[in-house]
């Protein structure tokens, strides 16, 4: 079993973390960068930004890719089947 460490889940939780990362550095410079309108602010937005990505990159990493030499013998071992089936005839 492989992974796919290259995924939406992985790119996505990279930009997450990286935006959790600037937006920490702009409010500890007095500037407000991450937000969510209509919702009371915290002050730990960048936090759960970062937690977040961090989680999304971890998913990324550990779900499996299909293999696909599986594949291929799921596909030979049908063959096989097939062509016994048809040697008893």
């Amino acid at each position: 079993m492989r992974s796919r460490w290259l995924s939406t889940f992985t790119v996505i939780g990279v930009l997450l973390i990286g935006l959790g990362i600037v937006a920490l550095v702009a409010k500890h410079s007095g500037h407000r960068f991450v937000f969510d309108p209509g919702q009371t602010e915290t002050g730990n937005e960048p936090i759960y930004y970062i937690v977040v990505g961090a989680l999304m990159v971890l998913n990324g990493v550990i779900t499996p890719a299909p293999d696909p030499d599986d594949e291929d013998d799921d596909d030979r071992e049908e063959r096989v089947e097939s062509r016994s089936a048809s040697a008893r005839r």
